[in-house]
């Protein structure tokens, strides 16, 4: 009876080591589990983190889209109105230096030929605003061409840098007359008498020979001579201060004074 205590005795004790080591492993393995699940919930939330972070870029993206396309059409307007006001200053330059030879009114330059022999332009003035064929075009008070043709709102003009452009001019000084003549070569003024003293720098006006072009209009200086001494006729180049290259606003001579 004893002995049977005894081993029943024993027996729980052996169950209660196996309990306690099988607990120990349990709790162990549980400890594992936990580590295991901490990187993955970590990376759960990083992986989410992440894909929020890459919707906030987009909608950045968006917003920087958005403003710089405003941007872009604040600067255009800018820009435009930078353009009016310019234009207006140069319509008033040009009229203000125009008015000592009469009435003018202002015109743009809307085209111009690719032909560098027979040089013209087109302005967005024509004949309902008072233009008639002949007529003079000034640039800050100089001559720079002449209506040629006429549309109701735009006309042709020649330049006189052009091989067709030919105009009467005399000198101011010497008062000696001539033809002035546009070309590839550049302008001169020819057929001024041989005996005539032509001073460097001389200013040329137009000599009113013409049918349209009144007297006195400026159109340059005298440069450099061009005929030799055994020359019935003389020739000098002329010296413009119109840069005929970047022609943008003119003036139009409609209204000529009338000489005193």
């Amino acid at each position: 009876m004893r002995l049977r205590q005894l081993l029943l005795i024993g027996l729980a004790i052996a169950l209660l080591v196996v309990a306690s080591d099988a607990l120990f492993w349990l709790r162990s393995l549980a400890s594992r589990i936990a580590q295991v699940g901490v990187p993955v919930a970590d990376a759960t939330r990083e992986t989410r983190g992440f894909f929020a972070t890459l919707a906030d870029i987009r909608a950045l993206r968006a917003r920087v889209t958005t403003l710089e396309g405003e941007n872009a059409a604040l600067r255009s307007q800018l820009v435009h109105q930078q353009e009016l006001e310019i234009t207006a200053s140069l319509e008033a330059n040009e009229l203000a230096s125009s008015a000592v030879y009469g009435t003018a009114i202002a015109a743009s330059v809307i085209h111009r030929s690719p032909n560098l022999f027979l040089e013209t332009i087109t302005i967005d003035r024509g004949s309902a605003d008072g233009v008639k064929t002949g007529a003079p075009i000034l640039v800050h008070g100089t001559l720079a061409g002449v209506v040629e043709e006429l549309e109701a709102h735009r006309a042709l003009v020649r330049l006189i840098t052009s091989a067709g452009s030919v105009i009467p001019v005399r000198l101011q000084d010497s008062r000696a007359q001539g033809l002035l003549r546009g070309g590839l070569g550049g302008v001169v003024v020819g057929d001024l008498p041989a005996d005539t003293v032509i001073r460097e720098r001389e200013a040329v006006v137009t000599s009113g020979l013409g049918e349209t072009l009144p007297a006195g209009v400026s159109v340059g200086s005298a440069g450099q001579r061009l005929s030799d001494e055994s020359e019935i006729l003389q020739r000098v180049t002329l010296t413009s201060p119109v840069q005929f290259g970047s022609l943008d606003v003119v003036a139009v001579l409609i209204a000529p004074m009338e000489a005193s």
